[in-house]
């Protein structure tokens, strides 16, 4: 049975005196930390009867001070032990603390701002989908749980950048002076719940909608914590950080790899789909292509518009989500012979509670089309025109005009929803009031 056992502290501890304090604490009590770390220490017996505890600002290859023995390193806080309790603390000037500390906090904001740039690429890249296609990317939990995961991420690292800035100048100014080492500024626990809150929301919204990143997610967590103990034993054999992290690095980038080609092929199978996708129900050859056949259940079909009972269809219903809103996307497509001869019907519902999303959604279906001026001065017709929405009972109807024609192409608005729906036949009011009717806001 092993004589370790594990301290875990509520909140992070960086003081040198506050640390050296709790270590001669359980000095006392018989016991001396080998690992230190932000909330975990691990503790053993004190077998070789060490009497006093210190810790001091030190780089990991630094040598130890005369008559002190190594016990734990957490970056470039070292915790060192004696046996002569009435020994003098360690030679280890304010000036070097105040270097070591110098050369750690460029490091840090030097690692930082490259984190912080690379984020800021990746939230430039959300927002760049967003403008490309609003109603697809507002519906997507994932695109929107990454977006805030970004935005999070921007504001956390910009603190801490800030936060490092500030330790640095201090530092500086105490190097200056011939001061003892400033001490760390302190971490406020609601500020540290409220970015673990935002955290989790974010992945709350993302992992649902993305099987393949929460399967993913969760081997990385589970490798992680199958390596916690060997972490901690290299950390206590006196290993570098470096070859530490670096072990740390290929076994995640192992386990990443073996798991991402696992759901890649689980994806493909037809194992692993995503939320809102169903799988087909059968296949047929056209051509030399092989096509999925669907048989979802659709709130508004061809049959029920034309009466025609006898056609062979395709009928796809997917789902996208997230607390924006909701889009439904339906097709219904004749098959084989069926193909160019029987109607097809396509359309989206565009649910949203929350009436300024539901203004830009329908904004930006309006200027996907527009008409465009050519080099002689005449205009191409491509847009949506409003029409009297008596007919649908709404708020407002659009209708595509297109070139010379008037296509069978609505953006339909009732309070909450937004319809777009395409007929490839030339539609009658009748049918035109049927779909109102299947398709209007309950």
């Amino acid at each position: 049975m092993s004589d370790h056992r594990f301290l875990f502290l509520a909140r992070a501890v960086n003081d040198p005196g506050v640390i050296a304090a709790k270590a001669q604490a359980l000095l006392d009590k018989g016991q001396r930390v080998d690992v230190l770390g932000p909330n975990l220490w691990r503790c053993t017996p004190n077998e070789a009867g060490y009497r006093r505890a210190a810790v001091f600002y030190a780089l990991p290859g630094q040598p130890l001070p005369a008559g002190w023995q190594r016990g734990a390193q957490w970056g470039v806080l070292r915790l060192v032990y004696t046996t002569d309790p009435d020994a003098p603390l360690p030679a280890v000037t304010d000036k070097e603390q105040n270097e070591v500390l110098v050369r750690t906090c460029r490091s840090v904001i030097r690692r930082v701002a490259v984190t912080l740039l690379l984020v800021v690429l990746l939230l430039g890249s959300q927002l760049q989908l967003f403008r490309q296609d609003l109603p697809a990317t507002l519906s997507d939990s994932a695109a929107v749980g990454m977006t805030l995961l970004a935005l999070g991420c921007l504001i956390y690292l910009a603190v801490l950048l800030g936060s490092c800035l500030v330790r640095l100048t201090r530092v500086r100014r105490a190097l200056a002076r011939q001061e003892p080492p400033p001490p760390p500024q302190r971490r406020y626990l609601l500020l540290t719940l409220a970015g673990w809150a935002w955290l989790l929301g974010s992945l709350a919204l993302i992992l649902p909608a993305n099987p393949l990143a929460a399967v993913m997610l969760g081997a990385m967590l589970l490798a992680s914590l199958a390596l916690l103990p060997l972490r901690i034993h290299l950390q206590a054999k006196g290993r570098s950080p470096l070859f530490v992290r670096l072990v740390n690095a290929l076994v995640l980038l192992a386990v990443c790899l073996v798991t991402l080609v696992a759901g890649v092929a689980a994806v493909l199978d037809g194992r692993l789909l995503p939320r809102g996708q169903t799988r087909p129900v059968a296949q047929y050859r056209e051509g030399e292509y092989l096509r999925d056949v669907y048989d979802d259940p659709l709130p508004l079909t061809v049959e029920a518009l034309t009466g025609n009972e006898t056609g062979l269809w395709s009928k796809r219903r997917t789902v996208q989500w997230s607390p924006l809103l909701c889009c439904t996307s339906c097709s219904q497509h004749a098959l084989g012979e069926d193909a160019g001869i029987l109607e097809d019907l396509e359309y989206q519902i565009l649910d949203s509670p929350l009436l300024p999303v539901q203004q830009g959604v329908l904004d930006a279906l309006l200027a996907d089309h527009q008409d465009e001026v050519q080099p002689d001065g005449t205009v191409f017709r491509d847009s949506y025109q409003p029409v009297d929405p008596a007919l649908w009972g709404a708020e407002a109807v659009y209708q595509r005009h297109w070139s010379q024609t008037v296509l069978d192409d609505y953006l339909v608005v009732w309070p909450g929803r937004i319809v777009a729906i395409t007929f490839y036949w030339t539609s009658t009011d009748d049918q035109l009031a049927a779909a109102a009717d299947a398709l209007r806001p309950q």
